[in-house]
């Protein structure tokens, strides 16, 4: 899926939110965020940063919050081995992405609020240090080596839970947990069974654990 494709996805995810109810009251603002990423056992250290979007529309008792936003963010990083010369360095998962969240929130005490929703991440131009996850098998001077690229999924899709406050009439701060719920990438091996059937076995494939994030945001509302 190309980017295009997958903005024009999360921009048809909005408008569609958007579109549940327009009551008097709605209010469009802008959100600037700091997260922390991990997937599975990994550390969650590591930094990412966006900005986008926030519509809060007013639904009886709650509010409806679709957002769109543009992150950069580094997922995991591990440590790698140059065979060649012994030398151990940090590799780092980066990537831009979409995130489209779809929150609602819930006011106990007048300023503060509880949110909680769905959230649909489009990853784009994924790497695990310069090379693309693209999932593609290596080649060294044209001669395949069995060895595969890892491939990132092409969308994460997540459960954020939160908080937040007003601290003035137009501008609130929170703080979010998403909670991964699909295999952030995956990892193709050869099948030793190839080199009985004439290399036709189908590759061996080992998903991973869902990136999970936690993240601090503040939004302006015009």
């Amino acid at each position: 899926m190309n980017i295009i494709k997958k903005i024009a996805i999360a921009a048809t995810f909005l408008c569609a939110a958007t579109a549940v109810n327009a009551e008097d009251g709605l209010k469009i603002g802008g959100r600037l965020g700091y997260s922390t990423q991990s997937v599975g056992a990994y550390d969650m250290s590591l930094l990412g940063v966006g900005a986008g979007v926030v519509i809060n529309i007013p639904a009886g008792p709650i509010i409806v919050g679709p957002e769109v936003a543009f992150l950069y963010r580094s997922n995991f990083t591990y440590k790698s081995i140059d065979f060649k010369t012994g030398a151990v360095k940090d590799v780092d998962q980066t990537e831009l992405a979409v995130s489209v969240p779809i929150l609602v929130k819930y006011f106990p005490i007048e300023g503060l609020y509880i949110q909680a929703g769905v959230q649909v991440d489009l990853p784009l131009n994924a790497k695990l240090g310069d090379e693309p996850m693209d999932g593609k098998e290596i080649e060294v001077n044209g001669v395949k080596t069995g060895t595969f690229n890892w491939e990132r999924a092409a969308i994460d899709l997540g459960i954020p839970v939160g908080v937040g406050y007003f601290v003035l009439p137009n501008l609130s701060v929170d703080a979010r947990y998403v909670i991964g719920l699909l295999a952030h990438s995956k990892y193709k091996m050869a099948n030793p069974l190839g080199s009985f059937l004439g290399g036709s076995a189908a590759p061996i494939e080992i998903e991973s654990d869902p990136l999970s994030s936690i993240s601090v945001g503040v939004t302006y509302f015009f």
